[in-house]
């Protein structure tokens, strides 16, 4: 995996990266990625990593979760039916969805 970030990110942004902490996360500092063109092929980036962290048989989120920010990965590393089960747990844990309401699933 951090020979792919290595590999693509000096592609994208050679010489303007830094890897640490929890890639997902990635907040690009740089003044090129201030610039309002290039927040989205960074985003497109960040997807393409989740889904070859998928790939190598990895998660897109590990102990912190997805959460609001991360919900739009969930459907790359779950099948329809797997986050169907997790909605059913959902509905007879919380049947009103209060708890977390809109966290995960839409309301």
């Amino acid at each position: 995996m951090l020979a792919e970030y290595r590999t693509r990110l000096e592609r994208e942004f050679p010489g303007q990266y830094v890897i640490f902490g929890h890639i997902g996360d990635a907040i690009c500092t740089s003044t090129y990625c201030r610039l309002r063109a290039a927040i989205r092929p960074g985003q497109e980036l960040m997807l393409e990593f989740a889904r070859h962290a998928v790939a190598l048989g990895g998660t897109v989120s590990a102990e912190h979760g997805l959460g609001k920010r991360k919900a739009h990965l969930l459907a790359l590393q779950y099948t329809p039916e797997n986050i169907e089960a997790m909605k059913q747990v959902k509905r007879r844990l919380d049947p009103q969805w209060l708890l977390g309401r809109g966290t995960l699933f839409p309301v």
